[in-house]
């Protein structure tokens, strides 16, 4: 486990200065640019908590790796209709 102040560490030196480049990634990546902010929140979050069991080598791929995993899931979960929708 990682200490709390050495994961705050990382996350402002290592994640917080990508903060534009993540934005612009998820922004040309994601049809919708009202999430674009809501997803970066969860990229925030889903980053710290893998962090915090070992913080990665190579923080900028694994910030844009979880980036698109984020985007993969929420499309996924886009897709998804529900049953009560098809029979109306």
């Amino acid at each position: 486990m990682v200490t709390n102040s050495t994961l705050n560490a990382w996350f402002r030196l290592e994640v917080l200065p990508r903060e534009p480049v993540l934005t612009r990634f998820i922004g040309r990546h994601w049809r919708s640019s009202d999430e674009v902010l809501d997803i970066r929140q969860d990229v925030y979050e889903r980053a710290l908590l893998g962090a915090s069991r070992a913080l990665p080598d190579l923080p900028g791929p694994y910030i844009f790796t979880v980036a698109r995993n984020v985007m993969i899931n929420r499309g996924r979960r886009a897709k998804i209709v529900m049953i009560d929708l098809v029979a109306e």
